[in-house]
């Protein structure tokens, strides 16, 4: 194992035809510094040998982070999906018709391109969409009830970074915790 010190991440991880997991770069970080955390290069070593290994140490500390991020959103979001379980009787989301929903605030989200996040009564994130059905049977009837054409759909969110997703979990998670204690109260 020690021919893999300097050869680089990607280079290290295909010769152990590994993915290159977070275990599996942090692994290779610590091959390439010699097995000591924020080690510095030798001096034998060309630029570009340095630059390479500066360059996968940056990326390593990228891709933990971002499973750090990921496990600790897990975690907030089985703790809401707790606290919703215990929120009973739910709460109907606010101008919606047949959906049941808690608004998250979007403080701190860095995507301004997410819709309307609620958390459902069994406490996941969804994004809230709603539309009128001009084609539907309301429509094909001739009834103008709007309450017949409206469409209220819950979609799974997505190309939420794990950042986000955390800033949302926890986000949802104080809205419900708010809910719970007026409720005891």
């Amino acid at each position: 194992m020690r021919e893999l010190r300097g050869i680089g991440e990607e280079r290290a991880c295909s010769l152990l035809r590994r993915p290159m997991s977070g275990r599996c770069v942090y692994w290779c970080f610590r091959q390439t510094n010699d097995g000591r955390a924020g080690a510095e290069p030798s001096e034998a070593m060309s630029e570009s040998e340095t630059a390479t290994q500066r360059a996968v140490r940056n990326q390593v500390r990228l891709r933990l982070a971002q499973e750090a991020l990921s496990a600790a959103s897990g975690q907030v979001e089985a703790l809401l999906r707790e606290a919703a379980i215990e929120l009973r009787p739910f709460p109907p989301f606010p101008g919606a018709f047949f959906t049941m929903g808690v608004e998250v605030e979007p403080d701190g989200v860095r995507n301004r391109n997410i819709g309307c996040v609620i958390v459902t009564e069994e406490g996941s994130l969804r994004e809230l969409q709603l539309s009128f059905d001009d084609d539907g049977p309301g429509a094909i009837l001739g009834a103008n009830d709007p309450v017949s054409m409206r469409d209220e759909t819950l979609v799974e969110l997505e190309g939420v970074s794990a950042q986000d997703r955390l800033t949302l979990a926890m986000n949802g998670l104080d809205a419900v915790s708010a809910l719970l204690d007026q409720q005891s109260s």
